[in-house]
């Protein structure tokens, strides 16, 4: 294992949470917490209460790296510029992304938790993010990629694979403890990673090192092991303009409609994993 990890979480946000960027945003009893750490190489997050265990937590970390056209490495989302969490939704704003004058951007989180629809402890985060160019006069082309590390039972004995129902694309954890965690992108993507947590070779280690990384739709199927993921995703600004991406985080909360603006509500079989694709594009 690489790493201390505990079941319990102390769910208070540290006095100094407004200069981290740090918080947490509850949907009883779902909680997603951004932890110490949460805008650097090594974006510290935590997911609880959607397992019977309430207090297991299924997510180390999960956070957002880009590059420029030009650069000679991705770089993290440095830490932003204000930050509300309030209630089951959080929003995080940059009004300069790394300080380099190029793009603004704003993360909005919504927390849902799913045990009245399913009948057992089960949630999901929904994470958009979007960018903007602060150019008046150029284009702006960059990738932004996301990560995530699942530990669905405690790090080393997941297991994932691919699934696909067009448009939506999304990789399956499992467990040997019954946890089934979804990360999943509902925007058209450039690429996806999967790696074993490494320093040197998990996919936050690549994208923190001082080279190129582009991801290659490689890593699945995977397993058992230490689960790192993540998506990339190639946008093109134009002078003043602006997009977004996003994901979901869901953990025993199947790929059912579960919300009047779900991404599987299409009324057809896309509510059915069955009916999803396990040939990578």
């Amino acid at each position: 294992m690489h790493r201390a990890f505990g079941w319990t979480l102390a769910l208070a946000v540290l006095s100094t949470s407004a200069a981290l960027g740090q918080g947490t945003i509850t949907d009883p009893p779902a909680t997603f917490v951004r932890g110490a750490t949460p805008w650097d190489t090594s974006p510290a997050a935590n997911f609880t209460g959607v397992s019977a265990t309430l207090s297991q937590d299924h997510l180390f970390e999960t956070g957002w790296w880009f590059r420029v056209a030009g650069d000679t490495q991705e770089t993290a989302f440095s830490v932003p510029d204000s930050q509300d969490y309030t209630g089951s939704s959080s929003t995080i704003h940059w009004n300069d992304v790394a300080g380099r004058g190029l793009f603004a951007a704003t993360e909005n989180t919504s927390l849902y938790d799913t045990t009245s629809i399913f009948g057992f402890a089960s949630g999901y985060v929904a994470t958009m993010l979007s960018i903007e160019n602060l150019s008046s006069q150029d284009p702006l082309e960059l990738e932004i990629f996301h990560l995530a590390d699942f530990d669905l039972a405690g790090p080393g004995s997941d297991s994932a694979a691919w699934r696909q129902y067009t448009p939506y694309s999304m990789i399956e954890l499992t467990d040997p403890s019954g946890n089934v965690a979804y990360y999943l992108s509902p925007h058209p993507w450039t690429g996806f990673l999967v790696r074993p947590w490494s320093t040197a070779t998990g996919v936050a280690a690549l994208l923190s090192d001082a080279a190129v990384t582009d991801f290659d739709n490689s890593g699945l199927p995977f397993g058992p092991g230490d689960f790192t993921g993540g998506w990339q995703y190639s946008l093109t600004l134009p002078p003043g303009g602006s997009d977004f991406v996003g994901v979901y985080l869901m953990v025993n909360s199947n790929a059912y409609c579960f919300n009047p603006v779900g991404v599987f509500c299409d009324g057809f079989e896309g509510e059915e994993l069955f009916f999803w694709s396990s040939s990578i594009p």
